[in-house]
């Protein structure tokens, strides 16, 4: 092993043996042939490794290399090849498949390999001419849409990394984990595969999250099959954490593999900074844009701004809680309040409110909808990007949103997610929801 630091580094390396790079990196191959995840990699071809990435060029013809490493970059060769056998016989199953589009789902917990698995056999197919599409439900790791997102694309050519691909189209679900809302995130999912499903390819793959412990993580994992019905399921696993999921999947067909020795573990800050990457990425050309909520359809469980003002209501907080909302709204179970920033409420009220009202009270205070990513969409419900709601001005019912979008969307979705200048996820609590 030798820690590359802010250096460039040439070696070269036999055929049958490998090199494992963590990024950041650039690599530059300037002689021979090696494939990465299956990707043909040739002589003057340069390949970028993200930070908290790895790849493993596996050398088929003599390779020299010239390695661009950033700051915590490093390096290690092999002899042998680092993809498992597995995953070669994994090839050998989806091609003697004889459902048309044969759909693969990949479980399994993090840092397993699963994208890394998906990237190979999405390469593998496409080097032999099959049409392919990637749907990404990793929603907090996300590499094909922003994060946040269950996103597809079909890729045209192989690739070192998903991030580099075109995305297709995408579901907003507003959060970093499906935990947050289990069923918005199987809907996106679910929306995906059966647009997927109309777009003539051979093979879907479905990478998923890692959320596969517990009770609950398990009992999502089950909604997922159940609801996509997939035609194989390859589970990754360390030792033998996935049985007690594997033994309730009835009669769906499952491989299960050893996760490669190669993977390359990221702690939290890692997976924060990966999708801080994946913020600027998708914003990239951002600029404040003006909609008015009269204009505009707004899904948002919060601050009840796809609502119209209820003077009723207005009138009824200002009875029981002794203060004049800024904002108040009403859905069928919910009454949507906003208060003065600098406001003090009496907690103890809330109850009584709720209780005059019959209804669930959410209270916020101005301006805490400021940072808060929003997913964007036109009138067929195609993904239109994401973007960042910088303030809503309550009495002129105007939002202020950052955003590349230009034109004028049909639909805002608000999500449960806070960014700060710098696009890094930045923690709020709101009042009282």
């Amino acid at each position: 092993m030798f820690t590359a630091g802010k250096n460039l580094l040439n070696l070269t390396l036999e055929s049958g043996k490998t090199l494992l790079i963590d990024g950041p990196a650039a690599v530059m191959i300037k002689s021979g042939k090696a494939t990465v995840f299956g990707c043909p990699v040739n002589s003057g071809q340069r390949t970028v490794i993200r930070e908290g990435k790895r790849a493993a060029f596996e050398v088929e013809v003599t390779a020299s290399f010239e390695i661009f490493a950033g700051e915590h970059a490093s390096a290690e060769t092999y002899d042998g090849k680092t993809m498992p056998v597995a995953w070669s016989q994994i090839m050998e199953m989806l091609l003697k498949a004889e459902k048309s589009p044969f759909l693969t789902l990949v479980i399994g917990g993090t840092d397993t390999g699963k994208t890394s698995l998906c990237t190979y056999l999405a390469n593998r197919l496409i080097c032999l001419g099959k049409r392919v599409a990637v749907i990404d439900g990793d929603i907090g790791q996300s590499d094909i849409g922003p994060p946040c997102t269950v996103a597809y694309c079909i890729p045209s050519r192989p690739t070192v990394d998903l991030f580099e691909l075109k995305l297709e189209n995408a579901f907003f679900v507003g959060a970093t984990s499906p935990s947050e809302n289990p069923s918005l995130t199987i809907e996106g999912l679910q929306r995906m595969k059966n647009e997927v499903s109309e777009k003539s390819v051979e093979y879907i793959l479905v990478n998923t999250d890692g959320w596969v412990t517990g009770d609950e993580g398990f009992a999502y994992k089950r909604r997922v099959i159940q609801q996509l019905k997939p035609d194989l399921i390859l589970c990754l696993q360390r030792e033998d954490e996935l049985k007690p999921l594997l033994e309730t999947l009835g009669c769906f067909s499952r491989v299960s593999l050893n996760s490669p020795v190669t993977v390359m573990p990221r702690d939290k800050d890692k997976r924060r900074s990966h999708r801080t990457l994946g913020y600027l990425k998708h914003l990239t050309g951002a600029k404040i844009r003006i909609w008015y909520l009269s204009e505009v359809s707004v899904d948002d469980c919060m601050f009840g701004l796809g609502q119209k003002p209820s003077p009723n209501i207005s009138r009824i907080i200002h009875e029981t809680l002794g203060i004049k909302p800024v904002h108040a709204s009403e859905s069928l179970n919910t009454a949507f309040i906003i208060i003065e920033k600098d406001k003090k409420i009496d907690q103890s009220l809330t109850g009584k409110l709720e209780e005059n009202i019959k209804k669930k009270v959410n209270i916020a205070r101005e301006g805490d909808e400021s940072g808060l990513l929003t997913g964007l969409y036109n009138a067929d419900m195609k993904f239109l990007g994401i973007g960042i709601l910088r303030s809503v001005n309550y009495s002129r019912r105007i939002l202020k949103i950052f955003t590349p979008v230009s034109k004028k969307p049909y639909k805002i979705v608000l999500g449960r997610t806070w960014l700060n200048e710098g696009f890094k996820e930045n923690k709020k609590t709101i009042l009282h929801a």
